[in-house]
Protein backbone atom coordinates (compact mmCIF):
# COMPACT_ATOMS: atom_id res chain seq x y z
CA UNK A 1 0.00 0.00 0.00
CA UNK A 2 1.34 3.36 -0.72
CA UNK A 3 1.46 5.67 2.04
CA UNK A 4 -1.64 8.34 2.31
CA UNK A 5 -0.37 11.47 4.46
CA UNK A 6 -3.10 13.44 6.40
CA UNK A 7 -3.65 15.75 3.56
CA UNK A 8 -5.89 18.71 5.43
CA UNK A 9 -3.16 19.24 7.62
CA UNK A 10 -0.10 19.84 5.08
CA UNK A 11 -2.37 21.76 2.66
CA UNK A 12 -3.44 23.82 5.55
CA UNK A 13 0.48 24.67 5.98
CA UNK A 14 0.57 25.82 2.73
CA UNK A 15 -2.23 28.75 3.15
CA UNK A 16 -0.61 29.70 6.54
CA UNK A 17 2.65 30.06 4.50
CA UNK A 18 0.87 32.65 2.17
CA UNK A 19 -1.76 33.87 4.30
CA UNK A 20 -0.18 37.26 5.15
CA UNK A 21 0.34 38.03 1.67
CA UNK A 22 -3.30 36.67 0.04
CA UNK A 23 -5.32 37.39 2.94
CA UNK A 24 -6.54 33.74 3.55
CA UNK A 25 -10.05 33.79 4.44
CA UNK A 26 -13.40 31.25 4.98
CA UNK A 27 -15.65 32.04 2.24
CA UNK A 28 -18.18 30.06 4.67
CA UNK A 29 -18.43 27.52 8.03
CA UNK A 30 -15.68 25.47 8.36
CA UNK A 31 -17.84 22.34 9.88
CA UNK A 32 -16.15 19.43 11.09
CA UNK A 33 -17.37 15.61 10.40
CA UNK A 34 -20.25 16.21 12.89
CA UNK A 35 -21.48 19.55 11.59
CA UNK A 36 -20.08 22.09 14.42
CA UNK A 37 -18.97 25.15 13.24
CA UNK A 38 -15.21 25.05 13.70
CA UNK A 39 -14.87 28.56 11.73
CA UNK A 40 -17.48 31.14 11.11
CA UNK A 41 -17.50 32.21 7.31
CA UNK A 42 -15.41 35.85 6.94
CA UNK A 43 -12.78 34.86 9.14
CA UNK A 44 -8.98 35.73 7.91
CA UNK A 45 -6.77 32.39 8.55
CA UNK A 46 -4.31 32.46 11.42
CA UNK A 47 -2.20 30.00 13.25
CA UNK A 48 -4.62 29.53 16.10
CA UNK A 49 -7.40 28.61 13.93
CA UNK A 50 -5.32 26.84 11.73
CA UNK A 51 -4.31 24.22 14.66
CA UNK A 52 -8.27 24.31 15.23
CA UNK A 53 -8.73 22.94 11.45
CA UNK A 54 -5.84 20.03 11.86
CA UNK A 55 -7.71 18.91 14.96
CA UNK A 56 -10.83 17.75 13.47
CA UNK A 57 -12.30 15.87 10.10
CA UNK A 58 -13.95 18.22 8.16
CA UNK A 59 -17.26 18.16 6.72
CA UNK A 60 -16.17 19.77 3.51
CA UNK A 61 -12.87 20.05 2.12
CA UNK A 62 -10.96 23.05 2.97
CA UNK A 63 -10.00 24.16 -0.15
CA UNK A 64 -13.88 24.56 -0.72
CA UNK A 65 -14.76 26.36 2.33
CA UNK A 66 -11.61 29.42 2.04
CA UNK A 67 -10.46 32.03 -0.56
CA UNK A 68 -7.55 33.62 -1.76
CA UNK A 69 -7.97 37.82 -2.43
CA UNK A 70 -5.63 37.25 -5.71
CA UNK A 71 -5.64 34.27 -7.91
CA UNK A 72 -4.05 33.21 -11.13
CA UNK A 73 -6.93 33.54 -13.78
CA UNK A 74 -7.32 31.94 -16.65
CA UNK A 75 -5.93 35.09 -18.43
CA UNK A 76 -2.80 35.17 -16.17
CA UNK A 77 -2.16 31.60 -16.54
CA UNK A 78 -1.69 31.72 -20.06
CA UNK A 79 0.86 34.91 -19.83
CA UNK A 80 2.55 32.41 -17.41
CA UNK A 81 2.84 29.99 -20.34
CA UNK A 82 3.69 32.52 -23.21
CA UNK A 83 7.16 33.24 -20.51
CA UNK A 84 7.53 29.60 -19.69
CA UNK A 85 7.64 29.03 -23.59
CA UNK A 86 9.84 31.88 -23.86
CA UNK A 87 12.34 30.26 -21.45
CA UNK A 88 11.65 26.48 -23.56
CA UNK A 89 12.18 27.60 -27.26
CA UNK A 90 12.59 24.20 -27.94
CA UNK A 91 8.89 24.05 -26.81
CA UNK A 92 7.91 27.03 -28.61
CA UNK A 93 8.84 25.51 -31.83
CA UNK A 94 5.75 22.70 -31.53
CA UNK A 95 3.21 25.38 -31.97
CA UNK A 96 0.74 24.75 -34.66
CA UNK A 97 -1.03 28.00 -35.65
CA UNK A 98 -3.92 29.14 -35.54
CA UNK A 99 -5.97 26.80 -34.06
CA UNK A 100 -3.85 25.77 -31.11
CA UNK A 101 -4.38 29.25 -30.01
CA UNK A 102 -7.85 29.13 -30.03
CA UNK A 103 -7.98 25.72 -28.58
CA UNK A 104 -5.25 27.64 -25.41
CA UNK A 105 -7.65 30.63 -25.10
CA UNK A 106 -10.98 28.41 -24.88
CA UNK A 107 -8.97 26.04 -22.54
CA UNK A 108 -7.56 28.91 -20.08
CA UNK A 109 -11.22 30.23 -19.70
CA UNK A 110 -12.49 26.68 -18.73
CA UNK A 111 -9.83 26.57 -16.02
CA UNK A 112 -11.24 29.38 -14.64
CA UNK A 113 -15.15 27.90 -14.04
CA UNK A 114 -13.66 26.05 -11.37
CA UNK A 115 -12.18 28.48 -7.78
CA UNK A 116 -10.97 25.96 -6.07
CA UNK A 117 -8.51 24.94 -8.69
CA UNK A 118 -7.79 28.27 -9.81
CA UNK A 119 -6.89 28.13 -5.77
CA UNK A 120 -5.19 24.81 -6.13
CA UNK A 121 -2.99 26.54 -9.10
CA UNK A 122 -2.27 29.60 -7.29
CA UNK A 123 -1.30 28.04 -4.09
CA UNK A 124 1.05 25.53 -6.21
CA UNK A 125 2.38 28.41 -7.89
CA UNK A 126 3.49 30.21 -4.56
CA UNK A 127 4.84 27.38 -3.12
CA UNK A 128 6.23 25.16 -5.86
CA UNK A 129 6.83 27.12 -8.78
CA UNK A 130 8.91 24.36 -10.36
CA UNK A 131 6.25 21.91 -10.22
CA UNK A 132 3.53 25.09 -11.61
CA UNK A 133 6.45 25.48 -14.13
CA UNK A 134 5.97 21.54 -15.16
CA UNK A 135 1.96 21.86 -14.89
CA UNK A 136 1.93 24.47 -17.78
CA UNK A 137 4.16 22.67 -19.67
CA UNK A 138 2.34 19.81 -19.39
CA UNK A 139 -1.17 21.08 -20.36
CA UNK A 140 0.36 23.11 -23.51
CA UNK A 141 2.12 19.41 -24.97
CA UNK A 142 -0.81 17.38 -23.77
CA UNK A 143 -3.61 20.08 -25.85
CA UNK A 144 -0.94 20.08 -28.77
CA UNK A 145 -1.03 16.28 -28.76
CA UNK A 146 -4.81 15.88 -27.95
CA UNK A 147 -5.19 18.44 -31.03
CA UNK A 148 -2.81 16.07 -33.08
CA UNK A 149 -4.93 13.35 -32.50
CA UNK A 150 -7.99 15.46 -33.69
CA UNK A 151 -9.77 15.17 -30.52
CA UNK A 152 -12.85 17.21 -29.95
CA UNK A 153 -12.84 20.83 -28.55
CA UNK A 154 -14.22 19.54 -25.49
CA UNK A 155 -11.33 17.15 -24.79
CA UNK A 156 -8.98 19.01 -25.76
CA UNK A 157 -9.95 21.56 -23.08
CA UNK A 158 -10.04 18.85 -20.65
CA UNK A 159 -7.29 17.20 -20.93
CA UNK A 160 -5.02 20.69 -20.53
CA UNK A 161 -6.65 20.76 -17.50
CA UNK A 162 -5.54 17.27 -16.68
CA UNK A 163 -1.99 18.55 -17.57
CA UNK A 164 -2.43 21.64 -15.86
CA UNK A 165 -3.29 20.29 -12.37
CA UNK A 166 -1.62 16.93 -12.77
CA UNK A 167 0.65 17.58 -9.83
CA UNK A 168 -1.65 19.23 -7.21
CA UNK A 169 -1.53 16.30 -5.25
CA UNK A 170 2.24 17.44 -3.70
CA UNK A 171 0.25 19.89 -2.03
CA UNK A 172 -1.08 16.98 0.12
CA UNK A 173 2.35 15.69 0.87
CA UNK A 174 4.77 16.80 3.94
CA UNK A 175 6.77 19.21 3.30
CA UNK A 176 10.22 17.79 4.49
CA UNK A 177 9.84 15.24 2.09
CA UNK A 178 9.76 17.92 -0.72
CA UNK A 179 12.59 19.42 0.82
CA UNK A 180 14.97 16.29 0.26
CA UNK A 181 17.73 17.55 -1.80
CA UNK A 182 19.27 14.52 -2.17
CA UNK A 183 18.29 10.88 -2.99
CA UNK A 184 14.65 9.78 -1.97
CA UNK A 185 15.00 6.91 0.11
CA UNK A 186 12.67 4.31 -0.69
CA UNK A 187 10.02 5.40 1.99
CA UNK A 188 9.68 8.60 1.10
CA UNK A 189 9.84 7.22 -2.77
CA UNK A 190 6.64 5.55 -2.31
CA UNK A 191 5.22 8.32 -0.42
CA UNK A 192 5.53 11.07 -3.36
CA UNK A 193 4.13 7.91 -5.48
CA UNK A 194 0.47 8.59 -4.07
CA UNK A 195 -0.09 12.25 -5.47
CA UNK A 196 -2.29 11.00 -8.45
CA UNK A 197 -4.48 9.59 -5.44
CA UNK A 198 -4.40 12.92 -3.54
CA UNK A 199 -4.85 14.97 -6.61
CA UNK A 200 -7.97 12.34 -7.79
CA UNK A 201 -9.24 12.86 -4.23
CA UNK A 202 -9.14 16.76 -4.67
CA UNK A 203 -10.44 16.84 -8.20
CA UNK A 204 -13.45 13.97 -7.40
CA UNK A 205 -15.24 16.72 -5.08
CA UNK A 206 -15.22 19.95 -7.46
CA UNK A 207 -18.86 19.91 -8.45
CA UNK A 208 -19.38 20.02 -12.39
CA UNK A 209 -15.95 18.87 -13.13
CA UNK A 210 -16.13 16.00 -15.82
CA UNK A 211 -14.88 13.16 -14.31
CA UNK A 212 -12.34 11.95 -16.97
CA UNK A 213 -10.02 14.90 -15.73
CA UNK A 214 -9.76 13.38 -12.33
CA UNK A 215 -9.30 9.70 -14.18
CA UNK A 216 -6.27 11.43 -16.08
CA UNK A 217 -4.83 12.98 -13.17
CA UNK A 218 -5.45 9.44 -11.45
CA UNK A 219 -3.73 7.29 -14.48
CA UNK A 220 -0.81 9.85 -15.64
CA UNK A 221 1.83 7.48 -13.67
CA UNK A 222 -0.31 4.30 -15.03
CA UNK A 223 1.03 2.25 -18.16
CA UNK A 224 0.13 -0.12 -20.77
CA UNK A 225 2.55 -3.04 -19.17
CA UNK A 226 1.48 -2.94 -15.50
CA UNK A 227 4.45 -1.77 -14.17
CA UNK A 228 3.19 2.17 -13.36
CA UNK A 229 1.36 3.75 -10.29
CA UNK A 230 -0.72 4.08 -8.26
CA UNK A 231 -2.77 0.90 -9.15
CA UNK A 232 -0.55 -0.81 -11.64
CA UNK A 233 -3.00 -1.36 -14.21
CA UNK A 234 -2.85 -2.31 -17.66
CA UNK A 235 -3.56 -1.23 -21.32
CA UNK A 236 -7.14 -2.51 -21.03
CA UNK A 237 -8.05 -0.38 -18.29
CA UNK A 238 -6.78 3.14 -18.97
CA UNK A 239 -8.04 5.78 -20.92
CA UNK A 240 -6.02 7.96 -23.38
CA UNK A 241 -6.10 11.33 -21.46
CA UNK A 242 -4.21 10.02 -18.67
CA UNK A 243 -2.14 8.35 -21.27
CA UNK A 244 -1.12 11.61 -22.79
CA UNK A 245 -0.43 13.48 -20.22
CA UNK A 246 1.47 10.77 -18.98
CA UNK A 247 3.66 10.83 -22.44
CA UNK A 248 3.67 14.64 -21.89
CA UNK A 249 5.03 14.12 -18.23
CA UNK A 250 7.64 11.34 -19.55
CA UNK A 251 8.75 13.64 -22.44
CA UNK A 252 9.12 17.16 -19.95
CA UNK A 253 11.08 15.26 -17.21
CA UNK A 254 13.62 13.12 -19.74
CA UNK A 255 13.92 16.93 -21.54
CA UNK A 256 14.73 18.87 -18.66
CA UNK A 257 16.83 16.07 -16.62
CA UNK A 258 19.07 15.04 -19.57
CA UNK A 259 18.55 17.14 -22.83
CA UNK A 260 17.73 21.20 -22.17
CA UNK A 261 20.90 21.95 -21.02
CA UNK A 262 22.67 20.75 -24.00
CA UNK A 263 20.38 23.44 -26.23
CA UNK A 264 19.92 20.46 -28.98
CA UNK A 265 16.06 20.94 -29.25
CA UNK A 266 14.24 18.32 -29.03
CA UNK A 267 15.06 15.70 -31.50
CA UNK A 268 17.37 13.20 -28.86
CA UNK A 269 14.14 12.92 -27.11
CA UNK A 270 12.78 10.43 -30.16
CA UNK A 271 15.12 7.33 -29.22
CA UNK A 272 14.39 8.16 -25.86
CA UNK A 273 11.03 7.78 -26.57
CA UNK A 274 11.33 4.75 -28.35
CA UNK A 275 12.30 3.06 -24.98
CA UNK A 276 9.27 4.62 -23.27
CA UNK A 277 6.70 3.33 -26.51
CA UNK A 278 5.25 0.25 -25.26
CA UNK A 279 4.42 1.99 -22.19
CA UNK A 280 1.59 4.13 -24.02
CA UNK A 281 -0.89 3.42 -26.64
CA UNK A 282 0.34 3.36 -30.38
CA UNK A 283 -1.82 6.79 -30.76
CA UNK A 284 -0.35 8.63 -28.19
CA UNK A 285 3.14 7.77 -29.33
CA UNK A 286 2.61 7.91 -32.64
CA UNK A 287 1.11 11.78 -31.91
CA UNK A 288 4.55 12.88 -29.97
CA UNK A 289 6.28 11.01 -32.63
CA UNK A 290 5.03 13.15 -35.27
CA UNK A 291 4.84 16.76 -32.98
CA UNK A 292 8.59 16.55 -32.11
CA UNK A 293 9.44 15.14 -35.79
CA UNK A 294 7.52 18.23 -37.59
CA UNK A 295 10.27 20.91 -36.62
CA UNK A 296 13.50 21.04 -38.50
CA UNK A 297 16.18 20.09 -35.65
CA UNK A 298 19.92 21.22 -36.06
CA UNK A 299 22.31 18.84 -36.09
CA UNK A 300 25.07 20.68 -34.60
CA UNK A 301 26.66 18.35 -32.22
CA UNK A 302 27.40 19.97 -28.56
CA UNK A 303 30.69 18.00 -28.17
CA UNK A 304 33.60 18.27 -30.31
CA UNK A 305 35.91 16.23 -32.02
CA UNK A 306 38.68 16.36 -29.01
CA UNK A 307 36.51 15.42 -26.46
CA UNK A 308 35.15 12.34 -27.98
CA UNK A 309 37.74 9.88 -25.88
CA UNK A 310 37.13 11.75 -22.73
CA UNK A 311 33.20 11.03 -23.04
CA UNK A 312 33.53 7.60 -23.89
CA UNK A 313 35.82 7.23 -21.44
CA UNK A 314 33.19 8.11 -19.04
CA UNK A 315 30.68 6.20 -20.50
CA UNK A 316 32.55 3.04 -19.89
CA UNK A 317 32.71 3.34 -16.42
CA UNK A 318 28.90 4.58 -16.98
CA UNK A 319 28.00 0.96 -18.48
CA UNK A 320 30.50 -0.82 -16.03
CA UNK A 321 28.29 0.25 -13.05
CA UNK A 322 25.29 -0.10 -14.65
CA UNK A 323 26.00 -3.59 -15.55
CA UNK A 324 27.02 -4.45 -12.11
CA UNK A 325 23.92 -3.24 -10.64
CA UNK A 326 21.95 -4.59 -13.30
CA UNK A 327 23.43 -8.39 -13.14
CA UNK A 328 22.94 -8.10 -9.06
CA UNK A 329 19.46 -7.18 -8.88
CA UNK A 330 18.39 -9.82 -11.34
CA UNK A 331 20.28 -12.52 -9.43
CA UNK A 332 18.27 -11.34 -6.02
CA UNK A 333 15.11 -11.42 -8.37
CA UNK A 334 15.67 -14.72 -9.71
CA UNK A 335 16.81 -16.57 -6.56
CA UNK A 336 14.20 -15.33 -4.58
CA UNK A 337 10.91 -16.14 -7.38
CA UNK A 338 10.27 -19.34 -6.02
CA UNK A 339 9.72 -18.59 -2.10
CA UNK A 340 7.82 -14.83 -2.71
CA UNK A 341 3.90 -14.94 -2.28
CA UNK A 342 2.08 -14.39 -5.19
CA UNK A 343 0.16 -10.90 -4.70
CA UNK A 344 -0.19 -7.39 -5.71
CA UNK A 345 2.91 -6.53 -4.46
CA UNK A 346 4.72 -9.37 -6.03
CA UNK A 347 3.12 -8.75 -9.30
CA UNK A 348 4.57 -5.12 -9.31
CA UNK A 349 7.89 -5.80 -8.57
CA UNK A 350 7.54 -8.34 -11.84
CA UNK A 351 6.06 -6.09 -13.91
CA UNK A 352 8.60 -2.95 -13.19
CA UNK A 353 11.31 -6.30 -13.42
CA UNK A 354 9.93 -7.01 -17.01
CA UNK A 355 10.12 -3.54 -17.61
CA UNK A 356 13.28 -2.85 -16.66
CA UNK A 357 14.67 -6.15 -18.63
CA UNK A 358 13.05 -4.59 -21.93
CA UNK A 359 15.04 -1.15 -21.60
CA UNK A 360 17.92 -2.78 -21.54
CA UNK A 361 17.49 -4.92 -24.04
CA UNK A 362 16.45 -2.41 -26.48
CA UNK A 363 19.35 0.38 -25.29
CA UNK A 364 21.80 -2.64 -26.67
CA UNK A 365 24.18 -1.22 -23.72
CA UNK A 366 25.13 -4.59 -22.22
CA UNK A 367 25.75 -6.14 -26.07
CA UNK A 368 29.23 -7.21 -26.32
CA UNK A 369 28.88 -5.04 -29.94
CA UNK A 370 28.25 -1.99 -27.89
CA UNK A 371 31.44 -2.91 -25.38
CA UNK A 372 34.00 -3.64 -27.93
CA UNK A 373 32.62 0.34 -29.63
CA UNK A 374 33.12 1.69 -26.17
CA UNK A 375 36.48 0.11 -25.86
CA UNK A 376 37.88 0.97 -28.58
CA UNK A 377 36.58 4.24 -29.05
CA UNK A 378 38.55 5.07 -25.28
CA UNK A 379 41.98 4.32 -26.93
CA UNK A 380 41.33 5.47 -30.95
CA UNK A 381 38.18 7.58 -31.57
CA UNK A 382 36.54 8.58 -34.77
CA UNK A 383 34.80 11.51 -35.85
CA UNK A 384 31.79 9.19 -37.34
CA UNK A 385 31.25 8.38 -33.02
CA UNK A 386 30.59 11.73 -32.07
CA UNK A 387 26.32 11.63 -32.95
CA UNK A 388 26.16 8.00 -31.62
CA UNK A 389 28.20 8.97 -28.21
CA UNK A 390 26.03 11.83 -27.75
CA UNK A 391 22.84 10.13 -28.29
CA UNK A 392 23.95 6.85 -26.37
CA UNK A 393 25.20 9.71 -23.53
CA UNK A 394 21.12 10.30 -23.31
CA UNK A 395 20.46 6.40 -23.53
CA UNK A 396 22.62 6.13 -20.49
CA UNK A 397 20.57 8.56 -18.74
CA UNK A 398 17.21 7.15 -18.85
CA UNK A 399 18.51 2.95 -18.80
CA UNK A 400 20.17 4.18 -15.13
CA UNK A 401 16.95 5.68 -14.13
CA UNK A 402 14.76 3.20 -15.14
CA UNK A 403 16.99 0.80 -13.39
CA UNK A 404 17.16 2.77 -10.12
CA UNK A 405 13.34 2.64 -9.49
CA UNK A 406 13.66 -1.00 -9.67
CA UNK A 407 16.05 -0.70 -7.40
CA UNK A 408 13.83 1.35 -5.24
CA UNK A 409 10.72 -0.58 -5.56
CA UNK A 410 12.94 -3.89 -4.15
CA UNK A 411 14.51 -1.72 -1.24
CA UNK A 412 10.66 -0.14 -0.09
CA UNK A 413 9.30 -4.22 -0.44
CA UNK A 414 12.63 -5.06 1.88
CA UNK A 415 11.75 -2.49 4.09
CA UNK A 416 8.04 -3.06 4.45
CA UNK A 417 9.15 -7.12 5.31
CA UNK A 418 7.68 -8.37 2.28
CA UNK A 419 9.98 -11.04 2.29
CA UNK A 420 9.29 -12.80 5.26
CA UNK A 421 11.43 -15.81 4.42
CA UNK A 422 15.09 -15.82 6.09
CA UNK A 423 16.68 -17.24 3.49
CA UNK A 424 14.62 -14.83 1.01
CA UNK A 425 15.14 -11.69 2.96
CA UNK A 426 19.20 -12.54 3.52
CA UNK A 427 19.07 -12.52 -0.34
CA UNK A 428 17.95 -9.51 -0.69
CA UNK A 429 20.15 -7.30 1.81
CA UNK A 430 22.95 -8.95 0.50
CA UNK A 431 22.48 -7.58 -3.17
CA UNK A 432 21.25 -4.45 -2.17
CA UNK A 433 24.63 -4.43 0.07
CA UNK A 434 26.27 -5.00 -2.81
CA UNK A 435 24.75 -2.42 -4.83
CA UNK A 436 25.14 0.29 -2.15
CA UNK A 437 28.97 -0.60 -1.93
CA UNK A 438 29.30 -0.23 -5.55
CA UNK A 439 27.92 3.13 -5.98
CA UNK A 440 30.32 4.09 -3.55
CA UNK A 441 33.59 2.76 -5.02
CA UNK A 442 32.23 4.96 -7.88
CA UNK A 443 31.59 7.72 -6.94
Amino acid sequence: MLHIVDKTNCYVQHLMSLSARFQVSTSEDIKNQLGAVLVPKGYHLDEDLAQKICSHKLQKSLESCVQLNANIDGKALKEYLNESLTENDSLMRLQQGEKIEALLESACEFYQQYPQLVQKITVLKIQMPTLFNQGILCAYLSLLMAAKMKLSKDECRWVFLAGLVHNIGILSLDKTILANKGEYTSAQWRTLQSHPIMAEQVLSRVAGLPKCIAQAVLEHHECSDGSGYPYNKSAGDLAIMGQIVGMSDTCLAIYHRDIAHKKMGLKPLIPLLKLNAHLYSSSVFKAIKSLIKAPKWSDVSVYKEHQISALMKRLHVQQKKIQHDYQVIYSVLNSITPYIPNNKKTAMLNSVSKRVQYFFKQSTILQDQHKKWLKDGCNTPNKSDLLPVEEFENIYGEVNWQLKQLIKLLCWLWDKDHFKHPKVNKMVQIGLSKITQNSSQVA
